[in-house]
């Protein structure tokens, strides 16, 4: 009996430890001050206060401040990869109907510099948002000159491509071999003006190098 009551109080000291240790991950949010760098690093009815997570909750101007500070960063940070840099040119692409981004999906297209015979690649899932549509893709900045331009497009089993090389639209120009677009990329203020937007105000694409039938 002796031995049995020993071993009652033992694991009634190990549950008591490990009641502990499950509440201690909380007890630095009650008793301390706790470092954050956000208010995600926070207990809920805490809020990150000069690096430390102090009792609190926000107001809503003060959410809506912080949300308009993440989307004026967001925009700050694309206004960056987009931007031209000087001597270079942007190239704009479309492919028809589109491409949605899926977790299988996949798709890139190539443009080579016919004189320097340098590759620029576009990813499309990096260049379109989750299980959302796309239709036109931009090179941001590239040097000047004549490109060859191609797109494969497929889908990923077991990790391995299975892609295939799209055929341009009949209606596009410049196309050898079925497949490859000849493009010229110029100076931003040699680039023909874009297309007016629709009557309904919506936006207004331009033809399709390819068609993913």
């Amino acid at each position: 009996m002796r031995v049995i009551g020993t071993f009652l109080m033992a694991a009634a000291a190990l549950t008591l430890g490990c009641n502990d240790t499950a509440q201690s991950k909380y007890d630095k949010f009650k008793t301390a001050a706790a470092d954050c760098t956000s208010d995600n690093d926070c207990a809920t009815g805490f809020v990150c206060t000069e690096k430390k997570c102090l009792k609190g909750k926000r107001s809503a101007a003060e959410i809506a401040a912080k949300a308009k500070a993440k989307a004026d960063k967001a925009a700050a940070e694309r206004a960056k990869k987009l931007a031209v840099k000087p001597g270079e040119g942007r190239l704009r692409v479309r492919l028809c109907p589109g491409f949605k981004n899926t977790p299988e999906a996949i798709g890139t297209i190539v443009a080579v510099h016919q004189k320097t015979k340098k590759k620029h690649f576009l990813h499309l899932a990096r260049e379109t948002r989750e299980l959302a549509w796309e239709t036109e893709f931009l090179f941001p900045s590239l040097p000047l000159g004549t490109y060859d331009v191609t797109a494969d497009y497929g889908i990923q089993k077991g990790g391995r491509p299975d892609v295939i090389r799209l055929k341009c639209d009949k209606k596009a120009k410049q196309c050898r071999d079925g497949s490859i677009r000849e493009m010229a990329v110029v100076l931003p203020k040699d680039e023909p003006p874009p297309p007016p937007k629709r009557e309904d105000g919506k936006r207004t694409y331009k033809p399709c190098d390819w068609v993913a039938e």
